[in-house]
């Protein structure tokens, strides 16, 4: 009797726990196909064409320290636009009005003054849900340099290239800006 009751409540509980996780599979950060952005989009293929030296910057709204990391990528964007690099900011997010109103304030609070981009949705399509969260950002971070050594999928997270060759890739901005001070 009591290995029954086990037995079925043991099936209902996995029944609900599937429930759950189809629900946010479906529901939780996906993008809205019908939304029109006002930021760009740019692809991997698009940074690649530079030439020079330039460091791409991964970041997202959705991300709870961004309040540790967005002040490092100002710091690092001052240096680098004194110095003449290149510098793209690229925001990993949904592509809905919420993400988009979200990123344009927190662009505001950091007094972000580069172009932002958001990751091309129509190239790098699958994102969202529990088991594809980033699909997009490790599509495009690969598509960027596809030997990457600290790719943990975090945010603050950067790819630098020296001569359009790529030198390292880090969540430590001490390096970026040690890199180019050495350099320059």
């Amino acid at each position: 009797m009591r290995l029954n009751l086990f037995l079925k409540s043991f099936a209902y509980t996995v029944i609900i726990l599937f429930i759950i996780i189809f629900l946010f599979e479906v529901f939780v950060n996906q993008d809205n196909k019908n939304y029109i952005s006002t930021f760009d989009r740019i692809s991997a293929d698009e940074i690649k064409t530079n030439s020079d030296d330039f460091v791409v910057a991964i970041i997202s709204v959705n991300c709870p320290g961004k309040s540790t990391f967005m002040p490092q990528v100002k710091a690092i964007e001052n240096i680098l636009l004194s110095a003449n690099i290149s510098f793209f900011i690229v925001n990993d997010s949904p592509n809905d009005k919420s993400h988009e109103i979200a990123l344009q304030n927190m662009i505001d609070e950091f007094q972000i003054t580069s172009k932002v981009y958001q990751i091309d949705y129509n190239i790098y399509k699958t994102n969202g849900g529990l088991i594809n969260a980033k699909r997009r950002y490790y599509d495009f971070a690969l598509d960027l340099y596809s030997s990457l050594t600290e790719l943990y999928l975090g945010y603050g997270y950067y790819i630098v290239f020296s001569d359009g060759k790529f030198q390292f890739d880090t969540y430590n901005h001490n390096e970026v800006l040690d890199f180019f001070n050495s350099k320059y």
